[in-house]
C-alpha cells in the first residue's frame, strides 16, 4: 500500500468511526456543531425548521468516508495519484449530499411531521381512559383529524383531579402528552 492508500483508508476508517460512536452514543457530539432545532411546548410550533446542516457530524464523517473509498478503490485500480485525489474529492461530495439529502434531510422532515401533527390535537374532545390525578398524570384518548384513536398522557391545565370517563377539552401539548380542560361547571 502506498502513501495515498494510506491516507484514503485512514480518512475513510476515521469516519466510519466516528459514524459508528455517533449511532452507538445516540449523536454525542452533534452538539456546537449544527443549529438546534428543538421546539418548545407551549408555544407556537416552528415554521422555519430546515433540517441537519451540511456541517453536520454525521455529514462530515458519511462525506469522509466516500473520500476514503473513492480514493482507495481509484488508487488500487491503478490510476495516478493526479486523478485518485479528484475521484477521491468527488466521492467526498457525493456521499456527503447523498447523507444529507437522501438520509438525514427526509428524517428531519419526517420528525417535524409527527411534531406538527400532535399540535392538531389542541382543541379535540378527549374522554379519560386512565384517571387524571391532582398535579399528576392520567391518560385521554380521542380521534385524531384523520380520523384514527389516538391514546395520550395527559395531565390538566389547572392541577385538578379528572375521573375516568369524563369529557375534555385538549387544549395544549406537554412534552409528555397534552394538556386537557375540564369545565366542572358543565357537569
Amino acid at each position: 500500500m502506498h502513501g495515498s492508500e494510506a491516507v484514503f483508508v485512514a480518512l475513510g476508517t476515521i469516519g466510519f468511526l466516528v459514524l459508528v460512536l455517533n449511532l452507538l452514543l445516540g449523536g454525542f457530539i452533534e452538539h456546537g456543531f449544527e443549529a438546534s432545532h428543538e421546539v418548545d411546548f407551549g408555544h407556537p410550533a416552528p415554521t422555519d425548521l430546515h433540517g441537519p446542516s451540511w456541517l453536520s457530524v454525521k455529514v462530515v464523517a458519511a462525506s469522509m468516508v466516500g473520500f476514503g473509498a473513492f480514493g482507495y478503490v481509484s488508487s488500487s485500480a491503478g490510476l495516478p495519484d493526479l486523478i485518485s485525489w479528484p475521484v477521491a474529492a468527488a466521492g467526498f461530495f457525493a456521499v456527503g449530499a447523498g447523507a444529507y439529502f437522501l438520509i438525514l434531510k427526509p428524517l428531519a422532515g419526517q420528525q417535524y411531521n409527527s411534531l406538527m401533527s400532535s399540535y392538531n390535537y389542541v382543541g379535540q374532545d378527549a374522554i379519560v381512559t386512565l384517571e387524571i390525578t391532582a398535579g399528576g398524570i392520567g391518560q385521554v384518548t380521542f380521534q385524531d383529524r384523520q380520523g384514527a384513536r389516538v391514546t395520550q398522557t395527559a395531565t390538566s391545565r389547572l392541577g385538578e383531579a379528572v375521573i375516568k370517563g369524563t369529557q375534555v377539552k385538549i387544549v395544549d401539548i406537554a412534552q409528555n402528552g397534552v394538556v386537557v380542560h375540564h369545565n366542572s361547571l358543565s357537569d
